[in-house]
């Protein structure tokens, strides 16, 4: 038997009143829990209202073990950026950035376009932080754990993209290690919106 809409409501508003707080986390979660709920009613033929409080006095504890520890949240949302990489269309990207970087660049012989785009990578780095904290926490209100906890990625990217691109030193700029650098922030800037979207739906 599949749940209602207002029934699959009624166990979001339930885990979040659990302080799951992450709006990806807490919708897997749901997932996950009317699914089991489904085969209950099912197979024991229940109401909605024993089959859930049944499965969350067996369940809650081991469901809600990790929700708000520091480490596992963060090494979720590490994984699941990284699985991110090797999608088609960020192959896409990193091939035609390589191509771009390699052999097209190079022809205009010029080291202002590489300074533009080392200096711009720094500043977009710098915006899209403060965009995705002033969007989760003032506009959408609503965080995503598979988004926020990737950003210090973000920090990543900029601390490898001023060691390795002359911030730091008067060498000259590395066309690999910029072209790494823009290949991560725009993968990143993809995630960020492909989750928001996928969990708004």
């Amino acid at each position: 038997m599949k749940l209602t809409s207002s029934q699959i409501q009624f166990i979001d508003r339930y885990l979040q009143n659990s302080d799951v707080i992450f709006v990806d986390v807490r919708a897997e979660m749901t997932d996950h829990i009317a699914s089991a709920i489904e085969a209950k009613i099912t197979n024991e033929n229940l109401d909605f209202d024993v089959a859930f409080k049944t499965y969350m006095i067996q369940n809650k504890k081991s469901l809600l073990a990790n929700n708000g520890k520091f480490f596992p949240q963060y090494f979720a949302a590490v994984i699941y950026f990284i699985k991110t990489l090797y999608q088609p269309f960020n192959l896409v990207l990193a091939a035609s950035l390589f191509i771009i970087f390699h052999y097209g660049f190079p022809l205009l012989h010029s080291e202002i376009v590489f300074e533009t785009i080392k200096k711009g990578l720094f500043f977009g780095i710098v915006t899209l932080a403060f965009i995705q904290g002033i969007y989760t926490f003032f506009i959408d209100k609503k965080r995503y754990l598979y988004v926020e906890k990737t950003g210090f990625i973000l920090v990543v990217i900029y601390y490898l993209h001023l060691f390795t691109n002359g911030f730091y030193s008067e060498k000259k700029v590395s066309l690999n290690t910029l072209c790494l650098s823009v290949f991560l922030f725009f993968a990143f800037v993809i995630h960020y919106i492909k989750t928001i979207k996928k969990f708004k739906n």
